[in-house]
């Protein structure tokens, strides 16, 4: 489908899945990277606290595990399904409106779970004074990891929401009505008349085809 015919809001909510979809990817990337650094750090942890008699050693790597295999998860098919969608949602396919506005929802809801639910220690940076057990927590994952994936899950969530708020406009309700591309549809008259507003050049183009189809 010409580019032209499309609402604003419809390329503008392709656009910015597609960078969700981007953020999502990186972030993916960035967890796999900090769980290199995770396993022999959180082999250190386990050995050091047991032998200090901590029952519960592993309690606390286990955790941050739970942490970054989540994160890879959500964000791995978040890229997915969002670069999916960048494309689908520029067809007037009313399953592909709905598919958008309920992945916007459910990503920013469960990265934010993510996100809030995060490990509070593994990658701090350690104080002066701070105690070898502390250190060996601080060490489960890189220094720049927590801040760098905060930072990255705000900005994703806040860039599909955005992509999902565009997809309720009322601009493009007509582009998704079924039956709403027909030449002698009211509505899709309509919709003509938005877009000759926005574009004369659209209005150029509905009136050669009309003419080339009498």
């Amino acid at each position: 489908m010409p580019i032209e015919s499309r609402p604003r809001e419809v390329r503008l909510s392709s656009l910015l899945f597609l960078v969700t979809a981007v953020l999502a990817l990186v972030m993916t990337l960035q967890s796999l990277l900090a769980w290199r650094h995770f396993e022999p750090a959180a082999d250190t942890y386990v050995r050091m606290l047991s032998d200090g008699g901590f029952a519960d050693a592993a309690a606390e790597p286990a955790g941050v595990r739970w942490d970054l295999a989540y994160t890879v998860a959500v964000t791995l098919g978040t890229a997915l399904v969002c670069a999916l969608l960048a494309v689908v949602i520029r067809q007037p396919l009313r399953w592909a409106q709905v598919a958008a506005w309920c992945t916007s929802f459910a990503v920013a809801v469960v990265l934010g779970c993510g996100l809030a639910n995060g490990s509070a220690t593994a990658g701090a940076k350690p104080e002066a004074t701070s105690e070898t057990l502390d250190r060996l927590d601080y060490d489960l994952l890189p220094q720049w990891y927590p801040i760098m994936n905060a930072v990255l899950g705000a900005a994703l969530i806040v860039v599909v929401i955005a992509a999902g708020v565009l997809m309720l406009r009322s601009a493009v309700a007509d582009f998704y009505r079924a039956g709403s591309r027909l030449p002698d549809d009211p509505r899709w008259a309509s919709f003509l008349t938005q877009r000759l507003d926005d574009d004369p050049a659209v209005g150029q183009r509905a009136t050669d085809e009309r003419g080339t189809a009498d």
